[in-house]
């Protein structure tokens, strides 16, 4: 099986804080910054945790506020 990939959008001072929650899930995720000044996220999901992570997501989103993006033309 692949992992899922979600791309996010994030206030540069929440990045620490979102790594920091899914740390206490092993093994879930794998978060890498792709830009730090404007807060773009990869986060790569383990197998058959999809809904799981987004669940986590929906949970977070009052206190650190996300959204999913892509660039105009399609890609990272």
């Amino acid at each position: 099986m692949d992992t899922s990939a979600l791309l996010l959008k994030i206030d540069k001072k929440d990045i620490i804080r979102l790594i920091a929650v899914f740390a206490g899930y092993d093994n879930l995720v794998n978060i890498r910054t792709l830009d730090q000044h404007q807060g773009k996220i990869l986060i790569q999901v383990a197998p058959g945790c999809e809904e799981e992570v987004v669940t986590i997501l929906k949970s977070l989103k009052k206190t650190i506020g996300w959204d999913f993006w892509l660039e105009k033309n399609g890609t990272l």
